[in-house]
């Protein structure tokens, strides 16, 4: 088994380092961390000495890590030609529309049937390009599964690191669209606060009044109708279930959401998580921006048909669509 190495400064603090690492580097998830063997050294006088993944970490500590290579994960990871529709493509980049129920990337029990499968299928020189990147080759950002929409990957990673950067930076403009329970009682507005891991439960993120990361999301009042509203969320930070997580600090929970929600009785069929991408706005290079846009998902019009009648629904997307066209 070869052994790698990875120098970082911390960028923020943290309780712990495994969780900075889990929340903040690229294929160490908690399994991920236990099964690579990582071993952390911190460097105080200009040398490294190992410390524990237990020991909190600090705004600019200097981080090496060192860990076992995925190489045999890496083989096992197959082409597969999933059906993906492309929104655009040339020749560093490919835009998509995530089906609702698909991962982007690889994981336990999801090692064929990903974006990343689709990527190694449509594009022959993906693994190449990305000799060093063993588990999300092209992966600039992710989606959560049950979140379908606009997803943009890269074809070799320059492209990458030049789109990830723009992530970072908070430069993109990205705009979902979302059927949250309740009638939403203001036109337009924001929410900002921390976001940090749930106390109660590891897997879920709540809102803090001064632990975690600071998030910031913009909401715009699109449509209410029965017990429900149809929103316009802008997320100006890229945290995990971010609008989840705001959307429930609101007292509107996406419908749908079993993580985050709340079972909707009156309801006749299970309804998935109605949350989608709808649109993304980036550089793509030589100072060229562009727009993509993902259209209506149909789950949110068999919603939506239970409420109003065919030709007054068309009108009312045809309405919507040009008002989220300079959102």
């Amino acid at each position: 088994m070869i052994r790698l190495k990875k120098e970082f400064i911390v960028k923020e603090n943290a309780l712990r380092l495994d969780l900075y690492l889990s929340s903040n580097l690229e294929s160490f998830t908690r399994s991920q961390i236990k099964r690579r063997n990582v071993e952390a050294f911190k460097k105080s006088n200009g040398k490294f000495f190992k410390i524990k993944l237990s020991k909190p970490v600090f705004k600019g500590d200097e981080m090496m890590i060192e860990f076992d290579e995925e190489s045999s994960q890496i083989d096992s990871i197959k082409p597969n030609n999933i059906p993906i529709a492309i929104i655009y493509e040339d020749s560093n980049i490919i835009v998509l529309n995530k089906p609702q129920g698909i991962l982007s990337h690889p994981g336990i029990s999801h090692w064929d049937d990903t974006v990343v499968n689709f990527l190694l299928y449509h594009i022959k020189r993906l693994k190449i390009n990305f000799n060093e990147e063993k588990i999300r080759p092209g992966i600039v950002h992710r989606l959560d599964k049950d979140t379908s929409g606009v997803l943009i990957c890269a074809k070799n990673i320059n492209t990458l690191r030049f789109l990830a950067q723009q992530f970072k930076d908070k430069t993109t403009n990205k705009v979902y669209i979302a059927i949250v329970k309740g009638n939403f009682n203001l036109f337009f507005g924001s929410i900002e606060s921390f976001i940090d891991r749930d106390k109660y439960n590891r897997k879920k993120f709540s809102v803090s009044k001064d632990k975690g990361k600071k998030a910031l999301t913009e909401y715009k009042l699109l449509l209410n109708f029965g017990e429900y509203s149809l929103l316009a969320l802008k997320p100006k930070t890229g945290r995990t279930h971010q609008l989840r997580v705001h959307m429930k600090y609101l007292n509107f929970p996406i419908l749908g959401d079993e993580v985050y929600g709340r079972v909707d009785g009156s309801l006749k069929k299970e309804v998935t998580l109605m949350l989608h991408s709808y649109k993304l706005e980036i550089d793509v290079g030589k100072n060229s921006s562009k727009k993509f846009i993902s259209e209506f998902p149909k789950r949110f019009i068999i919603f939506l048909s239970n409420f109003y009648k065919s030709d007054e629904l068309n009108l009312i997307i045809d309405n919507l669509i040009l008002f989220l066209k300079d959102f």
